[in-house]
């Protein structure tokens, strides 16, 4: 077990977060908040010392200037008390220097040393439902950076700058993206400036509330002057060039070096440029006043032609031929001017941008306008500002926010958005936050793209294996599809000029070969990769000859672990876990159900730890009739020693070998045999009165490779102690400082987690009878070193119905089972029979010493079966003891009958 949630009714989510195939976690979210987990453990803050404990219910805990808060979980260790050490605590009625262990009792003793340290915990805004309901959280990271999508609130980013130093921040998105600009030309909008906190006006009702939180895009109708060489300009003056708008800082005669720059000031040889703006800007909308008023953050520089200089109406009319007449006393305008005309009252039909004509003094008409409604007050004209090319934001306010984002050639893919489920948007190139446009557009400019599709199913993944693959919820299900394969670079980058120069020095990535997903209904399970014969995407139903492990469920979870058994994990929505191992090459799909007990799977995630990928998993556990969640980890199966071996789920460990550099040296003997009593001395504290009553010892390993067990008799003090041993010492132990040397315990606590539950136990690689857990504990029948102990596993294998009949079949005939030869590698607790409730332990001890573990077995077990005749001649194997096997062939032995 890695950790219990501190609040058991809340759940989670796993994601992984890769930096490299060294620097990996895994990230569990509940609602509103984040821990990291690494190398199975909880991230943790630096350790602070602790320079006193009481012995009190509940125990206060002395730290200076710890900086906790009430809640705050920590990891206490250092003390020397064994109810405190180890342990995770929560904070309660914190003071500046002292805090409270929640729900601790007086442990007996107190101490002055240890160290406590805080649990990291990143403060997120995701709910529940973002978290786990469809569409749920989505990821893509790049490098330190994870960047979440959901559809409920913005794109984030994650970001770490160390294990303990994770940041979570709104994505910065530039110049966009939006929505197609109008091309209504009476549908204008007109601004009060160009930088800053600033009012965006408009001709017709078209903001809402929901717009607050959305981009908007506002560009001049007008393009311009354009820069041209030898031309004489005046200071501030403003020319056109390269789709970019600037300002003349001199007056002088132009040179030839066109502007470009898209910052500060550049020559054109003669004449500095400002540069000002693309044309257009944008801006946030932090504010409602009305339909046609809202306030806006400017994001990008606004053109100054955008800003209105406002004109009052005082009357609307039919100027005889059908057209408005508008009145606006010295208005100043000329014909063929643009004019944003707005509030009008009664005449409602004049607001809007138009061109004038039939200009005087004080009137001027609408060009294209229809007169209807008598005017009845108010209105404005602008014809220095205002312009009908606008355009909302694609993302926020009422759009929503994309559901999918992903990376693919270098560019941030984002899709499907409340109002757009089909949409996809790119950023520019190497450029993730920039979703703007050039003029003339340039190949590295962001672009959108709408699937063509006959029905409206959102985008619900995006995956890159050399193209992008977008599945929608029609073919697909919101469990994320995996890749396999990938991690490998060609050098040089080019098939067709394959020479590696100081100029050609490139190298592309071989993306991952295939995707594993989970199809649209949740219930089957196929592969897909590109076919050159057929020049598309395809795949096979990897679960055709395994429907019964699925029909009636749905896959809520799933996961890839490539080292070492390329297995595709699955959870199913009845909490069951399932697995694929997947070879393709071999054309080899096997799929396996693993229950547990008292649990329900909820989630699985895989990230690369040392020399192999390890599983995480959310588990929901009835605990002495308590619910909990437990976050757990896969145990290895690449052990060196049997000792190591885990096969129980939710395991605690203990593991007494000397690790460091304190020695532990025998001495006092006489004869040095058994019945003797020695001195046992250490060069660090290491024993403790309670070692006697607890029936402690410390085991060391004779040239031979037998185990010399040291019971603690008497304590004299933390560094010697007196001890009897099970065998004569041997000449190598005795007065020999040693540091090879195991501490062994008969009790074995910090089980709390697992309050009146039976457990497995694997003791010194000896299988221990099963034991209730009390009080947190369970006492051994003898101390040992080192310890596994969780909720047991069963392990079953059936084979398919028997039919070998060269030429022909037997699946008809009946047949008796006599023997089944089992191949198997490094394997121990071997059960076998034609029943499943009548099964053969093949005997496997031979040589070894009568205290010495079962040396496990690779090669064959041949196993004597009882049987009856039946037309099945199926062959069961069985494990239930916390012991490897490993099963490689069945080689049954068997008698036919006639038919059935």
């Amino acid at each position: 077990m890695v950790f219990k949630f501190p609040d058991s009714s809340k759940k989670g989510k796993l994601l992984p977060f890769v930096f490299s195939s060294t620097q990996s976690y895994i990230h569990v979210h509940i609602a509103g908040a984040m821990n990291v987990v690494k190398d199975g453990g909880l991230v943790l803050e630096s350790n602070k010392a602790i320079t006193a404990t009481t012995n009190a219910s509940p125990v206060v805990v002395t730290s200076a200037a710890h900086g906790y808060s009430n809640g705050d979980r920590v990891f206490i260790t250092g003390t020397g008390i064994g109810a405190l050490d180890g342990r995770f605590w929560t904070v309660a009625n914190i003071a500046a220097n002292t805090f409270e262990l929640s729900g601790s009792v007086a442990p007996g003793s107190t101490s002055a040393t240890g160290t406590v340290a805080r649990v990291f915990k990143l403060t997120t805004t995701y709910t529940e439902a973002q978290l786990l309901d469809a569409p749920r959280l989505k990821y893509t990271q790049l490098n330190d950076v994870m960047t979440l999508a959901s559809q409920g609130v913005t794109l984030k980013n994650l970001s770490r700058t160390a294990h303990d130093a994770w940041t979570l921040a709104d994505t910065a998105y530039e110049k966009g993206p939006f929505k197609p600009i109008n091309v209504d030309n009476r549908k204008g909008v007109a601004t009060t400036g160009v930088i800053g906190t600033i009012t965006v006006q408009s001709t017709h009702a078209m903001f809402a509330a929901g717009n607050v939180g959305q981009l908007i895009y506002i560009e001049q109708k007008d393009y311009g002057v354009p820069w041209e060489v030898g031309k004489a300009v005046a200071l501030t003056d403003r020319r056109r060039a390269d789709g970019k708008y600037y300002e003349a800082q001199n007056a002088a005669t132009t040179g030839t070096l066109r502007p470009t720059h898209s910052s500060d000031i550049a020559s054109d040889g003669a004449v500095n440029w400002l540069y000002l703006h693309d044309g257009w800007g944008c801006g946030l909308i932090t504010a409602f006043v009305d339909s046609n008023t809202v306030t806006v953050e400017v994001k990008s520089r606004f053109p100054d032609e955008v800003v209105k200089a406002d004109k009052a109406i005082t009357g609307a009319a039919n100027n005889g031929a059908g057209l408005v007449r508008i009145t606006s006393v010295v208005h100043g305008y000329a014909d063929l001017n643009y004019v944003l005309v707005y509030d009008v009252g009664g005449t409602t039909e004049a607001n809007g941008l138009w061109r004038i004509s039939g200009v005087t003094a004080n009137t001027f008409d609408l060009e294209g306008s229809v007169f209807a409604n008598a005017y009845t007050a108010g209105g404005k004209a602008s014809n220095q500002g205002g312009t009908y090319k606008w355009a909302f934001g694609a993302w926020g306010g009422i759009e929503g926010f994309p559901a999918v984002v992903s990376y693919f050639q270098q560019r941030r893919v984002a899709a499907n958005t409340p109002g757009e489920p089909l949409e996809s948007w790119y950023s520019g190139t190497n450029s993730f936050a920039n979703f703007g446009k050039s003029s003339p557009i340039i190949d590295n400019d962001s672009f959108n793209m709408t699937l063509a599709a006959s029905r409206s199913d959102p985008i619900i993944h995006l995956v890159d294996i050399g193209k992008l693959i977008a599945f929608t919820s029609a073919s697909t299900s919101d469990v994320r599809p995996v890749t396999v394969g990938g991690g490998k670079w060609v050098i040089p980058n080019s098939d067709n000029d394959p020479t590696l120069t100081p100029t050609k020095r490139s190298a592309r990535p071989q993306t991952s070969d295939y995707i594993l997903y989970v199809e649209a209904k949740g219930q089957t399970i196929q592969d897909m990769a590109y076919k050159y014969e057929s020049n598309s995407y395809s795949g096979v139903d990897l679960s055709v000859l395994s429907k019964h492990l699925l029909e009636g469920h749905t896959i809520v979870a799933s996961a890839y672990q490539h080292v070492p058994f390329q297995i595709f994990w699955l959870v199913r929505d009845d909490g069951v876990l399932i697995g694929m191992t997947y070879l393709r090459e071999q054309q080899i799909w096997g799929w396996h159900r693993h229950d547990t007990v008292n649990g329900f799977f909820e989630d699985v995630e895989c990230i690369s730890e040392g020399g192999e990928d390890a599983v995480y998993f959310i588990v929901r556990r009835t605990i002495n009739g308590q619910t909990e969640r437990v976050v757990e980890r896969l145990a290895s199966r690449l052990y060196s020693d049997i000792k190591d071996a885990q096969f129980v789920d939710c395991a605690v460990k203990y593991d007494g070998r000397n690790a460091g550099a304190t020695t532990m040296t025998l001495s006092g003997g006489t004869t040095w045999d058994f019945g003797e009593t020695f001195t046992l001395t250490a060069t660090t504290a290491k024993f403790a009165a309670t070692d006697v009553t607890l029936g402690n010892a410390v085991h060391f390993t004779a040239n031979d490779g037998r185990i010399i067990r040291c019971l603690i008799t008497v304590y004299t003090s933390p560094t010697v102690v007196s001890v009897t041993a099970n065998r004569n010492v041997p000449l190598e132990l005795r007065n020999v400082a040693r540091t090879d040397w195991g501490f062994a315990k008969k009790y074995l606590d910090h089980l709390d987690y697992l309050e009146g539950e039976t457990v497995s136990i694997l003791a010194d690689a000896h299988v221990h009878p099963q034991l209730a857990v009390l009080n947190g504990a369970i006492t051994l029948q003898n101390a040992a070193v080192v310890v596994r102990a969780g909720l047991p596993i069963t392990a079953c294998l059936e084979t398919l119905r028997l039919n070998v009949a060269p030429g022909g079949n037997l699946l008809e005939n009946q047949k008796l089972a006599v023997a089944a030869r089992i191949l198997v590698e490094e394997s121990r607790g071997i059960f076998a029979g034609s029943r499943l409730d009548d099964l053969y332990e093949f005997a496997q001890r031979s040589d070894e010493n009568y205290d010495d573990p079962v040396t496990p077995l690779t090669g064959i077990a041949a196993i004597r079966v009882a049987s009856s005749w039946e037309d099945s001649g199926r062959i069961f194997i069985k494990q239930t003891d916390p012991l490897p096997l490993s099963v490689l062939a069945i080689i049954p032995e068997f008698e036919v009958g006639g038919k059935v």
